[in-house]
């Protein structure tokens, strides 16, 4: 792996070939380090929400302290999953959406679908 003086010497360099490596190697490692926070707020959230289930994305937000949007994509990520499951409950000043964990059946179903077997 480059230190980030071997990149900068490298982005100084003036031929087009070393310009894309070093915008695709940043641009690579960028995203593999989005996906390893990303990993770690799914399982995070996921371990909250099986501690606390039935709380709204509010709720969530507030008691974790995070971003509604960092709560919001990570529900949506765990839902792709088929970790957690959301509904919609009917209050009086207006609707929730409750975030949930699939029950362990669901998922041991999804999973033996997939593929994967004892």
């Amino acid at each position: 792996m480059l230190s980030h003086a071997e990149r900068f010497i490298k982005k100084k360099h003036h031929h087009d070939d070393d310009v894309v490596f070093t915008i695709m190697f940043n641009t690579s490692a960028a995203t593999t380090r989005n996906v390893e926070q990303g990993t770690a707020t799914d399982w995070a959230l996921y371990d909250f929400i099986c501690e606390h289930p039935n709380l709204s994305m509010y709720e969530l937000h507030k008691q974790l302290g995070w971003s509604v949007g960092k709560v919001q994509k990570s529900v949506e990520r765990l839902q792709e999953r088929g970790y957690v499951e959301s509904r919609t409950v009917n209050n009086p000043s207006r609707n929730k959406r409750i975030i949930a964990p699939t029950d362990w059946k669901k998922v041991y179903q999804k999973l033996r679908e997939a593929g994967f077997e004892k």
